[in-house]
């Protein structure tokens, strides 16, 4: 008796099946995670160092960030928060089916990263000057080397950027593609997180 009533509460209106709750996940695969962590630690040490170099050079090290563009290095952190919500926005769209309009908030998340480029190449090539002016000075070898590898690494999420947009130009993402996407999401934020600490350390401590 209860079968047979199952039975027509499925066949019928009102007994539509309720969709499982989507379960809670860790983004990406366990591999970019073991990544993020190691870059993590890897920055982590050159913080230490720079730190410990300042500490000891202040006035070197003073001298060098007065030569920074406080404006040129804001717009670049706007750019990458900028980037880094519509790379979420566009993360969160794709894994819930809507992948059309997930698509579409990759394209201004690219813009912002690639000018993000634009604008480091030009301070990069202003500030080269000044650096040989000042070649003993500590702060211009630790700034580009610190901002070389971050913008290695933009460069890098913005092909991972690319390969999402290529990913997402078929009507349904795969499983193993979603964990991709997040996994390609996740660097990117790295990114972002990483900017920010440069940018405080290089431009806003004193």
């Amino acid at each position: 008796m209860a079968s047979r009533i199952d039975g027509r509460q499925a066949g019928s209106g009102y007994g539509k099946a309720i969709a499982p709750p989507t379960r809670r996940h860790v983004p990406g695969e366990p591999g970019i995670w073991v990544f993020v962590l190691g870059d993590l630690l890897l920055f982590s040490c050159f913080f230490v160092a720079f730190a410990y170099q300042r500490h000891h050079h202040l006035a070197s090290f003073h001298s060098g960030q007065q030569s920074l563009n406080l404006t040129i290095g804001t717009i670049n952190t706007v750019l990458l928060l900028t980037s880094s919500l519509f790379v979420a926005l566009a993360t969160t769209m794709i894994r819930t089916g809507s992948i059309t309009k997930g698509r579409a908030l990759l394209l201004p998340a690219f813009a912002c990263g690639l000018v993000f480029v634009c604008v480091k190449v030009v301070e990069y090539t202003r500030l080269a000057g000044v650096a040989y002016q000042a070649e003993t000075n500590d702060f211009f070898g630790y700034y580009f080397v610190l901002t070389g590898i971050h913008l290695v690494h933009v460069i890098t999420g913005l092909a991972f950027l690319a390969a999402i947009w290529l990913w997402t130009s078929k009507p349904r993402v795969l499983p193993d593609e979603t964990r991709l996407i997040e996994g390609s999401a996740t660097y990117w934020h790295l990114v972002d997180l990483l900017w920010i600490v440069l940018f405080s350390l290089l431009y806003l401590s004193n």
